[in-house]
């Protein structure tokens, strides 16, 4: 009777699985710029500007993800989502310039990614009130996988292949094929082509 049951909630859970990209397709997908075949967004906490939002195909943003775009033209894209990403819940993407994600990136739940700041040097003014923000383009490469809650700030680029820690705060570029982690991000490891293994930086 316990497998029966296991197999029937089974069963009605590929079933509202299925109901439930059917629905992201239809409706959800069609907010975005372009939303690529086979592509998947859950239950969102957030979805904003997505007209400048671009995602290829077989994407998965899983549920609770916040995804904003601020649009500087009526034709810009400032976010562009490569094929076969996976991005896990809560994950947090805000663009006003900017940001390019590769092909086959895997982002852990809590990643924050943004290419802005709010102006904040005038000291006589509340940031609240301040106009404006200051802005650098990000480009993740393909194939880079995020862990939890690493955070990748305006102008950074992260290179094809790397890994950031868990827990990293990324403000500057990271070469391709290594592992960074700390605050601020630093290279741990790198990629030895000669010996095929990851070694110490």
């Amino acid at each position: 009777m316990e497998s029966l049951a296991r197999s029937q909630r089974s069963f009605f859970s590929r079933v509202l699985t299925k109901i439930d990209r059917l629905f992201s397709s239809l409706f959800r997908g069609r907010r975005f710029a372009q939303f690529g075949a086979g592509s998947y967004v859950g239950k969102p906490f957030l979805l904003s500007g997505l007209d400048a939002v671009k995602v290829g195909r077989k994407v998965t943003i899983w549920k609770m993800a916040r995804i904003e775009a601020l649009k500087t033209s009526p034709s810009s894209i400032v976010l562009n989502i490569g094929d076969e990403t996976v991005i896990h819940p809560f994950v947090h993407i805000a663009a006003a310039h900017s940001v390019e994600i590769g092909t086959e990136c895997l982002f852990a739940s809590g990643v924050y990614i943004s290419d802005h700041d709010h102006n904040w040097q005038d000291v006589n003014t509340p940031t609240l009130k301040k106009p404006g923000l200051t802005v650098g383009a990000v480009k993740i490469g393909n194939g880079v996988w995020l862990g939890e809650r690493a955070m990748i700030l305006k102008g950074v680029t992260i290179g094809e292949g790397s890994v950031i820690a868990a827990g990293s705060v990324v403000s500057k570029d990271i070469p391709a094929r290594c592992v960074a982690g700390g605050v601020p991000a630093k290279v741990l490891k790198i990629w030895d082509e000669k010996l095929e293994e990851w070694v110490k930086a």
